[in-house]
Order: C-alpha cells, then structure tokens, then sequence
C-alpha cells in the first residue's frame, strides 16, 4: 500500500502544527502525519518495527528517521 497515495501539505498528527509535503501514510488519517519536532517524541518507547507500521517511512511519510537511541531494541 505504501507509495500509492499522492504526497500533500499535512497536519501533524500529535501537535496539530504543519507537518509537512509528504506521502500519506495508510495507517493515519487522511490529511495528517508526523511533523520533526514530534517524532522524538512519538518514538520513544517503539520498536522500529512499531514506529513504521504507525507513522510509516522516514523521507516518505514524515521528514527523518528518530534520534540514536530513541527507539527500542526489539523483544
């Protein structure tokens, strides 16, 4: 399913602020992403595996992939 939607001006899905011009992710809603400043945030905690599934693929989906270390080593 990734790559099939046309990229748009998105809202960030945690904050509510601009989130950028990227693809739309299959598992948000229509019109909202993950904008730089929240994806620290929204990392922490998540497998790598976890994160994408939710928010899908860095440079496709929202704008870079989480800090070193902020994601979690898989169980």
């Amino acid at each position: 399913m990734e790559g099939t939607m046309p990229s748009a001006w998105k809202t960030c899905c945690c904050c509510g602020q601009y989130a950028g011009h990227f693809e739309q992710h299959w598992n948000r809603d229509t019109g909202y992403g993950l904008c730089e400043d929240c994806i620290d945030y929204c990392a922490r905690g998540e497998t790598a595996e976890s994160f994408e599934r939710t928010y899908g693929v860095a440079g496709v989906h929202y704008a870079r992939s989480p800090s070193p270390g902020i994601l979690r080593n898989a169980d």
